[in-house]
């Protein structure tokens, strides 16, 4: 896994293979199965207020610095009885605007192992 900068990460290169991370300074609030989280994508820029759906609030809380995406797909696939193709683009659309709102911080890119396998996985 190799450490991956917000500089040389651009929201179409995400793909399922990243782990992510809230950012540091991510504040959150909890309204009916929704979030409202505040973040200061950097230092010098103010705070900005975004939105979850209780979809992107439920993925949310995945982002735990050691799940893959691939891994976070397959298990809300599999909970919510969803195809995986569809799980899987609802996530990257997702992710690349959590991404782009600074919200996230890109912890690691798993190498894919074996017949894609992730090396994680093992």
């Amino acid at each position: 896994m190799s450490a991956t900068d917000r500089g040389d990460l651009s929201a179409e290169d995400i793909d399922e293979h990243f782990v992510f991370a809230p950012q540091a300074g991510a504040a959150s609030v909890e309204l009916d199965g929704e979030l409202v989280i505040a973040g200061a994508p950097g230092e010098s820029q103010p705070w900005d207020a975004h939105w979850l759906n209780a979809s992107a609030s439920i993925l949310w809380a995945t982002f735990d610095g050691e799940a893959s995406l691939t891994q976070i797909i397959d298990d809300l696939s599999s909970a919510f009885a969803i195809d995986r193709s569809v799980v899987h683009d609802d996530v990257l659309k997702c992710v690349q605007a959590l991404w782009c709102a600074g919200l996230l911080v890109g912890v690691a890119r798993a190498a894919p192992g074996p017949a894609g396998q992730l090396a994680s996985e093992g």
